[in-house]
């Protein structure tokens, strides 16, 4: 029953999927109105009553807004970062959403140390409509860091399309070389996967090197336009794929004497 006082609370004020902004309006008037009823009749301890569910509808939107911000360290900080972890599970009341995003921080957090069967168990327990798109993907990127853990690599490349780009570059590192590696030999998938993530923006980060990598699979040509910084990165994620043989060549022209 609380529970779902506490999640109507965090629609109202917007920190939640289902955002009910108009029933604020009239909540507020509503409880302006008792307010003024109950000062007539008790002066000002009459506008106790109206303040406690104010600040109980806070509370609750507040709850909501701290376990998503939790949701985000867990999974963009350091593991080493004594922040990233989240805090064990409460015995207090929680709303749904706040709960569901409770028990994604953990589940990233898990599969982030190799806790895949701890996290396969908990994610059962997240509700997928209470989440926003972009913790859907995290929960999808969950889902295929624990198809790697358990071997199933071409699962999880098909489950790590959905959820790519993250914004956790520790999983778009992962996930981004599983898709990468699984479609190597097949053009067609990677210009798809290249496509894809130019329509989401890829500009920088782990997946932008991937990125490039994936052109240079298509067009030889593009290696002669790359600084040779960027060719340097790239051989590291070549040998990460699997191609020690592309490796190997970036290698040899990022070095100075490669061009003399």
């Amino acid at each position: 029953m609380w529970e779902i006082v506490l999640e109507w609370c965090a629609e109202m004020f917007g920190a939640t999927v289902r955002s009910k902004g108009g029933q604020l309006v009239v909540f507020c008037l509503g409880l302006f109105v008792l307010g003024l009823v109950f000062f007539v009749r008790w002066g000002v301890a009459g506008w106790a009553l109206p303040a406690i569910l104010i600040a109980l509808s806070w509370a609750a939107a507040r709850q909501v807004a701290s376990a998503r911000d939790a949701v985000w360290r867990a999974a963009c900080l350091s593991v080493d970062d004594a922040r990233q972890r989240p805090e064990e599970a409460s015995t207090r009341i929680l709303a749904p959403t706040t709960g569901s995003l409770c028990q994604l921080a953990h589940a990233i957090d898990e599969v982030r140390r190799g806790l895949y069967v701890a996290a396969n168990e908990r994610i059962v327990l997240i509700e997928r409509r209470l989440l926003r798109p972009e913790e859907l993907q995290l929960l999808d990127a969950v889902r295929a860091m624990i198809s790697v853990g358990l071997g199933a690599t071409a699962r999880a490349a098909q489950q790590a399309t959905l959820a790519l780009p993250t914004g956790s570059d520790e999983l778009d590192t992962c996930l981004g070389r599983t898709v990468v590696s699984e479609a190597w030999n097949d053009a067609d998938r990677l210009t798809a996967i290249e496509a894809a993530w130019d329509r989401a923006g890829v500009s920088r980060g782990p997946l932008s090197r991937l990125r490039s990598l994936v052109r240079i699979r298509l067009d030889g040509a593009e290696l002669d336009t790359m600084p040779t910084p960027e060719v340097r990165e790239l051989s590291d994620e070549a040998r990460a794929i699997g191609d020690d043989a592309l490796a190997a060549e970036l290698d040899a022209r990022s070095r100075p004497a490669a061009y003399r």
